[in-house]
C-alpha cells in the first residue's frame, strides 16, 4: 500500500521522494524562475507551431486562444525576473 502510494505521488509530482519533507531547503528562486521561463518558452514554441499546422476551422480559435496564453505567460516571467532583479539571458523565440 506504502509502495502504491508513492507511486502515485510521483506519478504526480515527479520530484517527490519519501525523504523529502518540510525540514528541506527552498530551492533557489533564481534557478525556479529560470527553469519556469525556458519551459514557457517552449510551451510558447509549441503553440506557434500548432497554430501553424492547423487547419480544421473549429481548432483556428483554440490555437489562437493558446499561442496568446503562452507569449502572455512568458511575458510575464521575464517581467516577473526583472522585477526579481534576475538578468534572463534573453533568446528571441524563434518559430
Amino acid at each position: 500500500m506504502k509502495q502504491s502510494i508513492f507511486n502515485l505521488l510521483h506519478r504526480v509530482v515527479p520530484s517527490y521522494s519519501p525523504e523529502s519533507g518540510p525540514d528541506e531547503a527552498p530551492a533557489d528562486p533564481r534557478t525556479e524562475i529560470l527553469q519556469e521561463i525556458e519551459a514557457a518558452r517552449t510551451e510558447w514554441k509549441a503553440a506557434s507551431a500548432y497554430f501553424e499546422v492547423v487547419t480544421d476551422p473549429n481548432l483556428i480559435d483554440h490555437a489562437i486562444a493558446t499561442l496568446d496564453a503562452a507569449e502572455k505567460k512568458y511575458m510575464f516571467l521575464l517581467r516577473r525576473a526583472r522585477e526579481e532583479g534576475i538578468t534572463v539571458q534573453h533568446q528571441p523565440v524563434e518559430f
